[in-house]
Order: structure tokens, then sequence, then C-alpha cells
């Protein structure tokens, strides 16, 4: 037999009219996003997934009717416009996925001295960022470098920084979202925030967002605050007396 003569074609037709494709997110128990396309009721329909975020824009490939993981996690922020094609007769539909991190809420408590160490055993970058006006006061200084001190002798070196715009403080958060605060993006780094709402700008940045209780005089970690993946302990007092009994306390738990 000569097939290229003799041979044939086999076409799968699908049960069904293939209709516009239906799109359905869900946040799965690994805490990654999955998308699944409907269409008419059929599974196995080739489709493909444009995922657009700000400026930048994923394709995936898929079938109908199976979940198809996505690289965005529940933690993230902001807005992606899913469109999905159904490539037999390339319909296509869009959606929106607002990504809403539960709802911050305040500490109840101080830190512990397990969840301070277990932030001085990170291996992130690490910045202890003052503000101007605490750069050029010489009590603040030394007890910042008490505490940077405290920090290399738990295997973690910080670097000085300063916050302000092209300093710690990149920009605005790109991506809007139901909550408003935190507003700043900061450099991909895990901060130690010395001071209070009233005198340091990303302390009270985290407070409007609800992510800090009201009373201070004491450390507090908060999780991705500011850029995703980065935590920042925040040593809150409203005075510099304040200030070194918590950097006591940092000293004697390092």
């Amino acid at each position: 037999m000569d097939l290229t003569k003799d041979g044939f074609a086999l076409y799968a037709l699908p049960a069904r009219e293939v209709t516009a494709p239906k799109i359905a997110t869900q946040l799965g128990a690994d805490g990654f996003y999955s998308a699944t396309v409907d269409v008419n009721g059929m599974r196995g329909v080739p489709v493909q997934l444009q995922l657009v975020r700000g400026g930048e824009a994923a394709l995936m490939s898929g079938a109908s009717g199976e979940p198809i993981k996505l690289p965005i996690r529940g933690d993230d922020r902001g807005s992606v416009q899913i469109t999905a094609t159904e490539l037999l007769s390339q319909q296509s539909a869009s959606s929106t996925l607002r990504i809403a991190p539960a709802a911050p809420v305040a500490a109840n408590g101080a830190a512990s001295d397990g969840e301070v160490k277990k932030f001085f055993a990170r291996r992130a970058p690490l910045t202890l960022a003052l503000t101007p006006e605490q750069q050029n006061d010489p009590k603040i200084k030394a007890l910042a470098a008490r505490i940077a001190a405290a920090s290399q002798k738990a295997g973690r070196k910080a670097l000085m920084g300063e916050i302000k715009p092209n300093g710690v403080v990149l920009f605005p958060q790109p991506l809007k979202t139901s909550q408003s605060f935190p507003q700043w993006r900061t450099d991909e780094t895990d901060l130690i925030l010395l001071g209070s709402s009233g005198d340091n700008p990303l302390i009270f940045d985290q407070k409007r967002g609800h992510l800090l209780p009201d009373e201070e005089n004491a450390l507090h970690v908060t999780y991705s605050p500011f850029v995703g993946e980065y935590n920042a302990l925040n040593v809150l007092a409203p005075d510099a007396a304040g200030l070194e009994r918590l950097a006591a306390q940092i000293e004697s738990t390092n």
C-alpha cells in the first residue's frame, strides 16, 4: 500500500456544538490559582489561556473541563486579565481575576522570641532602614548599629538604608487592589523599621493597612507588607527610651 496515495485522515468531531468558552477560577490548597474552561460542557477541547497583568503577558495551553494551574498565588496583589480561546473555531472570552487576600488583621500581641529568631534566621537580603531624621539623630543611629550587630551575631548581615524615594522606597504599588494600603513598594529586601506611625512613613503605611496594632513599645513582624515574600521587623516605640528597651530585647534574643 502506498500511503502517499492510499492514506486517509481521521477527524475526531466534538460531541456538541462548540460555543464561546466560559472561565472559572479557584484557589487551590497549594496556594496557587487554577482556571477551568468550559466549552458547552465538553471535556478535552484544546484551549489557550492568555494572562495579562500590568505590562506582563503569558500564554498557557490546556483542555476544557480540566483545571489549568496558573502562576498566580493567593497572596499576590492586583488583577489579572484572563482570555481563553478554544482552538477548534477560535472563539474567545475574557475574565478578570481580582486577587483579594484575606483582610489583614492587626496582631493581637507582640512578636514572640521565636518569631524574632525566625526573622533573623531568614536568608533574604536585609536592610535596616532609617528616616532622614533618624539618620541625623545620634541616639537612634547608635541603637540601629546595636540592632545591626545583633543581626550579624545571629548570622545575618543587615545593610543600612534610608527611607526616601530612590532609597529603600521605590514607587507606589503598581497594582491597585481593594486594599489601598500599604501603598509603597520597597526594594526587594526584608526590612527592620524603627519608630512609630507618627515619625516613620513605612510604619504609618502598615498601620493604616491594619497590619500593625494600635499599641506600641513592642516588636512586630509583618509578612510581605511592601513587596511579596519579603518581611518586616517593626521596632515600635514613640521615643528613644522605648527603642532602647526593644534593642536590648533583640540583643537578648540573638
